[in-house]
């Protein structure tokens, strides 16, 4: 049985399996990068926010534009900058320290 979700550019993940299996990849590298999924050759990488149980409650986000302005390096230097960021901000307004996951 397919199931379908709206698809909103050709890069938009439409099928649900290929989304848990893109959300177990996010869970399990720590942060997401958005490459034209919602908007035609938008880039961003993203990564979670934690309340002092460890549950996600909201991410930050660096929206790179076009994605011509990325290149793989710039990519390769920005995801830690993010993660770090996101891992910085948890501890501060929750006291939740990343560690506690591993």
């Amino acid at each position: 049985m397919r199931t379908a979700l709206a698809q909103k550019t050709p890069n938009t993940i439409d099928e649900i399996e290929e989304l848990k299996r893109e959300y177990q990849k996010i869970r399990t590298q720590g942060f997401a990068v958005s490459n034209g999924e919602n908007s035609p050759g938008a880039f961003g990488i993203s990564a979670p926010i934690h309340d002092k149980r460890g549950n996600v409650f909201a991410c930050i986000c660096v929206a790179a534009g076009p994605k011509e302005r990325f290149t793989a390096d710039k990519v390769q230097t920005w995801i830690p900058l993010v993660v770090g960021a996101g891992k910085e901000i948890s501890q501060r307004l929750a006291g939740f320290n990343s560690s506690m996951l591993f």
